[in-house]
């Protein structure tokens, strides 16, 4: 699942994945927003998908596309970048990179 939550302030994106993640057992979630002219991105991956795809590996992935600095674990990661404008773009990249990494 992945989301542009619009102008969400980070702790938002951090309540709203904490929400999702409850009620979804097996799911790859990727939150974004737009927040004091940046961009934030917080992820979630489910503790049974980690043997395939990791939060941070995935946040990694995404970072160029939004000129951003984060990190994480397994479970979950964040970051935040300089370029807002490419939230689309960034998401755009997720399910390719998940089925790339799925196989």
């Amino acid at each position: 699942m992945a989301s542009d939550l619009g102008d969400a302030d980070p702790k938002t994106l951090g309540i709203a994945i904490n929400t999702l993640k409850t009620k979804l057992e097996n799911a790859v979630i990727v939150l974004a927003s737009r927040h004091e002219e940046s961009a934030c991105v917080t992820a979630s991956v489910s503790s049974n998908l980690h043997h395939k795809i990791k939060a941070g590996d995935l946040i990694k992935h995404l970072l160029p596309t939004i000129d951003g600095k984060g990190g994480g674990k397994a479970d979950s990661a964040q970051a935040g970048g300089k370029l807002p404008e490419k939230i689309n773009d960034m998401l755009a990249l997720i399910e390719p990179w998940i089925n790339e990494h799925w196989s």
